[in-house]
């Protein structure tokens, strides 16, 4: 089982620590699902508390690995603000 399925099983038994701790490693293996993943729990902020900073920041990994939807996700969120002020440059040059 790779490692975002096994993190949602673990998400599901309200085994979130772990469910972290394990998207976070495979995360630092360059596993872009996983980061992509950990970014996505972190916007919605139903799992995990609300933190769109570090979103963003799971967002930045996944996209350099080459998440490609991760990558625009961060686009929109630099674009109009979401944990920081708007910066369409900065938007515009991650396109």
């Amino acid at each position: 089982m790779n490692p975002t399925s096994a993190a949602r099983e673990l998400f599901a038994t309200g085994q979130i620590d772990e469910a972290v701790d394990l998207l976070e490693r495979a995360g630092s293996d360059g596993d872009a699902v996983a980061c992509a993943e950990l970014a996505t729990c972190y916007l919605r902020g139903d799992i995990v508390p609300r933190d769109v900073l570090r979103a963003r920041q799971y967002l930045r990994k996944a996209a350099v690995i080459g998440h490609v939807d991760a990558a625009l996700t961060e686009v929109a969120l630099v674009a109009n603000g979401s944990g920081s002020d708007p910066d369409w440059p900065l938007a515009s040059s991650l396109l």
